[in-house]
């Protein structure tokens, strides 16, 4: 009923990076999509394929934040993968860090998403239970993002299902 469609990590090094350093281990790491010092991209943007999947990858300062990430396993490759490549810089990583993970669900409820706020903007409703804001659409369907754990997310959607209920949004 709930999967986890998506992780983002950061994997944090054990010391700050000079540019030209962060530049010489995106090079090694990945093929270099972006550099700079933009407002909306600060940093080196790049790709980083491992274990026959590819995933985008911003590198600044202490930190590689890979998204795209399916499971624990795939951050254990990439944390073994990145160890590997910074032994020549005398840099290692410290510690990975889960920023966000998504979750889809179905609540195999037909809902009535007018009921639940949704506008003709947008096919379904954003809703916040006092939670990260969550989107459901008439089908059933939700996208839990913005949490850092399973558990997060199981409680989202008990009280997203419990305010269903208790506030007649069910067809």
């Amino acid at each position: 009923m709930l999967d986890l469609v998506n992780i983002v990590a950061s994997f944090e090094l054990s010391r700050e990076l000079s540019f030209d350093e962060a530049m010489n281990i995106a090079k090694s790491l990945g093929k270099i999509v972006r550099s700079g010092n933009s407002f909306r991209v600060p940093g080196i943007v790049l790709k980083i394929c491992c274990n026959n999947r590819c995933y985008k990858a911003q590198l600044y300062r202490r930190y590689i934040n890979i998204g795209g990430v399916k499971n624990i396993d795939e951050i254990k490759e990439l944390s073994e993968f990145i160890s590997r490549k910074l032994v020549e810089t005398e840099n290692e990583v410290r510690r990975i860090i889960i920023r966000n993970m998504i979750y889809v669900a179905d609540t195999g409820l037909k809902l009535d998403v007018k009921s639940l706020g949704a506008t003709d903007v947008f096919p379904g409703a954003v809703m916040s239970l006092g939670t990260p804001s969550i989107l459901v659409y008439s089908s059933g369907k939700v996208i839990i993002p913005g949490v850092r754990s399973r558990e997060e997310a199981e409680e989202i959607l008990k009280k997203l299902i419990n305010y269903i209920k208790n506030n007649g949004s069910i067809i």
